[in-house]
């Protein structure tokens, strides 16, 4: 039985007719009338929860991923392919699972729960994996493609005080990518505690 669920109703695909002030996506090239500033590449992490290990036991290699539940963003196209860098060459693994969604905070749910392997961006999931409620895999094969963050902005707003202040604070908080284990803001972050 599969189970593809919808959280989130719309997707404006052009802001600068939106009531929002600023807004942000991830990916590729944006085609709008929209002006991009972009705030950090970020990249995937493979990773599961250990009770979902424990139950089907740990991936050595990609391969091993088309015998485990994984769970995948209904709204991405490809997100069911995950890449790998295996002695310098791109593989690329079909998963499959019974569950996909299209909010990325309720596949991380299901994750720590148990319910299957997790590809989901580094920021999404860092808090859990530091949290020790998912486990990494497959670290030293996982393809290291990065995918940017943009904030977007009507043309002419993005001379606003309140846009700029909020983009110099998306720069400062997101920017240093503090999530990132060994990362300084990290760090400063943890000494503070």
């Amino acid at each position: 039985m599969k189970c593809p669920t919808r959280v989130r109703g719309r997707w404006c695909r052009d802001n600068s007719r939106a009531a929002a002030t600023a807004a942000s996506r991830k990916g590729g090239p944006i085609v709008s009338a929209l002006v991009a500033r972009k705030i950090i590449d970020l990249t995937r992490v493979v990773c599961a929860s250990p009770s979902y290990l424990a139950r089907h036991g740990r991936p050595v290699r990609p391969a091993d991923l088309v015998h485990h539940s994984c769970l995948t963003l209904s709204r991405n196209p490809g997100s069911a392919t995950w890449p790998f860098r295996v002695g310098g060459e791109l593989m690329q693994v079909d998963v499959k699972g019974r569950v996909s969604a299209d909010s990325a905070d309720m596949l991380l749910r299901l994750a720590i729960e148990g319910a299957g392997i997790l590809r989901l961006s580094e920021h999404v999931v860092a808090d859990a994996i530091q949290k020790e409620w998912l486990e990494p895999l497959l670290q030293d094969v996982q393809d290291p493609e990065k995918y940017p963050l943009w904030a977007l902005f009507p043309s002419g707003r993005h001379q606003a005080p309140k846009v700029k202040a909020f983009l110099d604070f998306l720069i400062e908080r997101l920017g240093s990518a503090p999530w990132r284990i060994g990362s300084a803001a990290n760090h400063s972050r943890k000494s503070r505690r």
